[in-house]
């Protein structure tokens, strides 16, 4: 599996969408911005959108995933592509979600992590250094 780690802003307020078999998937997008001075002394700005898509069966989650809000997210990349109705191919970057921590909340003196525990992987953000190690 390949992994990918995304830190930003939701872009507008997550959509919830049922299928008929009783799965559920959460739909938003993240935002990551970077900011340059360049070589002439010029501000920088450019933004990357990515889509994340949250498969789970509990969505009660996506009340709390609102425009603005900064999250921190890991997941699997994949990407989509189709033909827009000027013909030009467009391609989406898309994160497959696996864990979600909310991120300088300024409502909530903790962060919260939530994992897909529908995959078997919840992020406990517990990490216990080794004994021995070779360096």
């Amino acid at each position: 599996m390949n992994k990918q780690i995304l830190s930003g802003n939701i872009g507008k307020d997550a959509e919830v969408k049922d299928f008929q078999n009783g799965n559920s998937v959460i739909n938003f997008s993240v935002a990551d911005t970077k900011k340059w001075t360049d070589k002439n002394g010029q501000k920088q700005e450019k933004t990357n959108w990515v889509e994340c898509v949250w498969y789970l069966n509990n969505t009660s989650i996506a009340q709390y995933l609102n425009k603005g809000t900064k999250v921190l997210i890991e997941g699997e990349p994949t990407a989509r592509a189709y033909v827009n109705q000027q013909g030009e191919a467009i391609v989406i970057n898309q994160c497959i979600v696996r864990t979600l921590e909310f991120m300088g909340s300024s409502n909530q003196n903790q962060q919260q992590n939530y994992g897909n525990q529908q995959n078997g992987y919840q992020n406990n953000n517990q990490f216990e250094p080794e004994q021995d190690l070779p360096f």
